[in-house]
């Protein structure tokens, strides 16, 4: 057994192989690192590190974070509500926003990969619900879900409740979600038409099965999508790419999500006002188009992130560049989406106006 020298130190190598375990174990607690920040809303060691390299700085709230829970399907659910505090809330119903967090997530770090839709909530003076889906996943309604629950059943039970209590005005009530969320916001639409007065999707396209389905009531859709997204791929495909082994469905390319969303909503013929942003600072561009044909029910909005990744902009850079791609910094996804929300209404009658 030879004995190297290392800085003036023996250090005995029994054989190789030792080398390559210590190195997996060095790799799977990186992982584990990264897997423990995704989990936290407070974030861990790396996204400590990744916010001194960005100047992400996370906001919330001052109001209260109510951890609440509801029988659907037979099962017991869990969300948190948020609810503004002071002269921000008003005594009146509010509007509710429902954020659902990606693959893997939690409804504890939503707010922060969001960058604080908490903070903006309480400026504006919505509630927001971060529900939590069974195993970390939603079902929606791709065949390959590791989670066969009825969350659409979860959802509408949520909302009712919410209305019933006093809470929320049942004519201003929106999902929203990243990933998985952001497909399931889509689902949503689809199903419970009359519950909601828009959805935002965030790094989702649309998965292929929609093709298939039915037309249905118009609802609002916006569009957040990253170019450079290595998970949902923009330019259709599998699922996970190259990142994930297990794959997830497969998506359609962006432009043709949009189309779908335009012809399901009765403006597949509108021509959009369109805006390009430069980001000063990155090699980022922004190109936006809004559809709409004076009725607000229809509306369609697409914002192109030009470099971006699977992220929130000027939310949470979660986990490195190299595995989920760039988040953009010159727009406020918070900010753009609740634009986009409070302009719409659902009628009582279950229209929109």
């Amino acid at each position: 057994m030879k004995l190297p020298k290392f800085e003036g130190r023996k250090i005995p190598v029994f054989q190789s192989g030792l080398l390559v375990f210590l190195l997996l174990v060095a790799v799977v607690s990186l992982v584990c690192s990264f897997d423990a920040d995704a989990r936290s809303p407070e974030g861990g060691f790396y996204s400590r590190w990744s916010e001194s390299r960005s100047g992400f700085r996370f906001k919330k709230g001052i109001g209260a974070i109510e951890h609440r829970k509801l029988m659907s399907g037979g099962i017991e659910r869990n969300y948190l509500l948020y609810l503004p505090a002071g002269a921000a809330r008003q005594s009146a119903p509010c509007s509710l926003v429902i954020a659902c967090h990606g693959g893997g997530g939690t409804a504890r770090s939503m707010d922060r990969l969001c960058g604080g839709l908490t903070a903006l909530a309480e400026k504006e003076g919505f509630i927001v619900a971060f529900p939590d889906g069974i195993d970390r996943h939603w079902n929606d309604g791709r065949t390959v879900n590791l989670n066969n629950a009825s969350d659409v059943d979860f959802i509408a039970t949520m909302i009712d409740a919410l209305i019933a209590e006093g809470l929320v005005d049942r004519s201003r009530v929106y999902s929203t979600g990243i990933s998985n969320g952001g497909f399931f916001s889509q689902y949503l639409a689809k199903k419970i038409p009359e519950k909601l007065a828009a959805v935002a999707s965030v790094a989702a396209t649309l998965p292929e099965f929609y093709l298939k389905m039915d037309k249905t009531a118009p609802v609002p859709v916006l569009y957040i999508l990253g170019t450079e997204d290595p998970l949902v791929p923009y330019n259709g495909g599998e699922v996970g790419g190259k990142v994930l082994k297990k794959k997830r469905g497969v998506v359609l390319p962006a432009e043709e999500a949009l189309r779908y969303w335009l012809s399901n909503n009765g403006i597949a013929q509108v021509k959009p006002t369109k805006r390009h942003l430069n980001c000063v600072g990155s090699d980022m561009s922004i190109e936006i188009r809004e559809f709409s044909d004076g009725d607000e029910s229809r509306d369609v909005s697409f914002y192109k992130i030009i470099g971006g990744g699977h992220t929130w902009p000027q939310g949470w850079q979660y986990l490195p560049e190299w595995i989920v791609g760039k988040t953009n910094r010159q727009i406020n996804a918070n900010e753009v989406i609740w634009d986009f929300f409070s302009r719409h209404r659902l009628k009582a009658a279950g229209g929109l106006e």
